[in-house]
């Protein structure tokens, strides 16, 4: 049918124009390139959109077949041939499941994509790199601010004034919490030498972390009768895909785990959900923020 055919076309077009931003954005654009990150995120947002509300206008009504059309409803049923019959009302609708896992696909494809660009919005991954590397040689990144390792007596391998100039937070101590070092420290340990690398492996880390939340978010829709389809309002989300995979934050593994603490209670499972929730507190302390309402849940307070 036309209309099939054109809704398929329109969805290519989403698909193909998602691929095209998630390149220009994670290989070519840099951070001080203001204009066009404004730009391409519009356009990012408005197709993120577009894909959502798409999901509204899944049926087509025909008011008039021919007998003698390929696609009649009418064939068989006694018309007669070559002659429209009498003008009636059908509803098509087109398959949401299998739509919609076409999206989630498009979803992980993008991060995919994201997975093997330095992160250039952001120089957070010059931090992470210095933190794992004080790890993988036995010193802990808590302990000091970053200028003291540049001190006279202080060398650490791979802690050099490059790597100090390259990141913004150099007069602070870290603030990255154990899950988030614990990445750090196995990107560096596999390539002690390679930012890029290292980056690649942390990124891997995100991936892997991004599907599980999609994947919890699915069966958390399920569990709460809402809409399958309201996943895409995380797995679409241009914010989520660039802030994360993109540019390396690890409010990732952060939602993750925080999902995952949600899965297990709702299961009734709470020693499991409290030991996923601290998991999460351990990837970033915004966790912190959720904790008066899962104690009000579990009847605390």
């Amino acid at each position: 049918m036309v209309f099939l055919k054109k809704t398929k076309n329109i969805q290519w077009l989403i698909a193909s124009a998602m691929i095209a931003l998630t390149i220009a954005l994670g290989y070519f654009t840099q951070q001080s390139e203001f204009p066009k990150i404004i730009v391409y995120y519009s356009l990012f947002f408005g197709l993120y959109i577009g894909a959502y509300i798409s999901f509204e206008n899944n049926i087509l009504n025909h008011n008039r077949f021919c007998a003698s059309s390929a696609d009649s409803p009418l064939l068989g049923l006694g018309a007669g041939e070559g002659k429209c019959t009498k003008p009636i009302m059908v509803q098509y609708k087109i398959p949401g499941n299998n739509k919609l896992d076409k999206y989630i696909g498009l979803a992980i494809l993008l991060r995919l994509i994201l997975v093997f660009a330095l992160p250039n919005l952001s120089n957070d991954v010059y931090r992470f790199i210095w933190d794992g590397r004080l790890l993988v040689q036995g010193h802990n990144p808590f302990d000091h601010l970053p200028v003291y390792y540049l001190e006279n007596g202080n060398a650490v391998e791979g802690i050099t004034r490059e790597l100090f100039e390259a990141y913004g937070s150099k007069n602070f101590f870290t603030v990255y919490p154990p899950v988030a070092q614990a990445q750090f420290a196995s990107a560096c340990w596999l390539f002690p030498k390679s930012i890029y690398w290292s980056s690649v492996v942390m990124k891997l880390w995100l991936f892997l972390f991004e599907l599980g939340s999609i994947f919890l978010i699915i069966k958390l829709l399920k569990h709460f009768k809402l809409p399958k389809k309201n996943v895409l309002l995380y797995a679409l989300n241009p914010l989520i895909i660039f802030e994360i995979t993109g540019n390396l934050h690890f409010e990732g593994a952060m939602v993750f785990f925080l999902l995952l603490a949600m899965w297990l209670l709702v299961k009734n499972k709470i020693n499991l959900s409290a030991i996923a929730f601290a998991l999460s507190i351990c990837s970033k302390l915004l966790t912190l923020l959720f904790l008066p309402f899962l104690i009000k849940k579990i009847g605390w307070g």
